[in-house]
């Protein structure tokens, strides 16, 4: 199985609203709040678009442990200066940095920011004084969550929510990571269906089909091939020799 990110709808959407964010209307506020169930790709596609430098932006992952003194350090570190005393130092100077260097600011995790109010009022400020876009990524109901706190939920300039892999995503990722065997169309929708759209399940599942079809000199593999199998696994039986039988 090929090692690499394929360019699904995710990527394309949070590539999309970053653009949008740098370039919005002078005076609008740019935040983004990014929202999605476990395993959608939201981590994946953030470090895609900022490796490959299609934004200009830091990364920075929230920590249950966070305060707002050890969020500033990280994003101090990110930005290359020295953490400061007391916060508000600290503050000044990331906003600084950040007016000098435009650079967009990602934080994943960010559910753990909700866990006081004053790292999210204190991302509020770095905001409204860098102006620089500042997107935040979360779980389902992080979007929910922000909506509560009116002065936060009013700046947010884009809301990009994160469902899954779809029919032609999930086709997409099977042509372009598996290289020793195709995956047919039929077992892609079954993986895709069982998966409910977690690239991350289902990543997993066309590695453990794909070692399969390689292992049994399948070339395509059809879900009649992959049912067939996990019947005989189930049976304790090995399927090698039922195929090794049918060849």
């Amino acid at each position: 199985m090929r090692n690499l990110v394929v360019q699904t709808k995710a990527i394309r959407t949070l590539l999309g609203a970053s653009f949008e964010l740098e370039q919005r209307p002078s005076g609008m506020s740019g935040i983004c709040v990014v929202h999605g169930g476990s395993g959608f790709g939201k981590t994946t596609a953030t470090a895609y678009i900022l490796n490959q430098q299609l934004v200009d932006g830091i990364y920075v992952r929230a920590l249950s442990t966070w305060t707002p003194s050890s969020m500033l350090a990280a994003l101090s570190g990110e930005l290359g200066i020295k953490p400061l005393r007391p916060c508000a130092r600290a503050v000044d100077a990331i906003v600084r940095r950040l007016c000098e260097a435009g650079r967009s600011v990602f934080i994943d995790e960010a559910d753990y920011l909700l866990h006081g109010e004053k790292m999210l009022d204190t991302l509020r400020d770095i905001h409204d004084l860098s102006t620089v876009p500042l997107i935040l990524i979360g779980m389902n109901r992080f979007r929910d969550s922000v909506a509560h706190r009116e002065q936060f939920a009013g700046r947010i300039y884009r809301d990009v929510r994160f469902t899954g892999l779809d029919e032609t995503d999930a086709r997409l990722v099977a042509d372009q990571l598996c290289d020793r065997a195709i995956i047919a169309d039929d077992l892609v929708a079954a993986m895709l269906k069982e998966t409910h759209g977690s690239i991350r399940r289902y990543r997993a599942k066309l590695t453990e089909i794909e070692a399969f079809a390689w292992k049994q000199g399948i070339p395509t593999i059809g879900l009649s091939d992959w049912q067939e199998a996990t019947r005989i696994a189930r049976r304790g039986a090995a399927p090698a020799a039922k195929f090794a039988a049918a060849a």
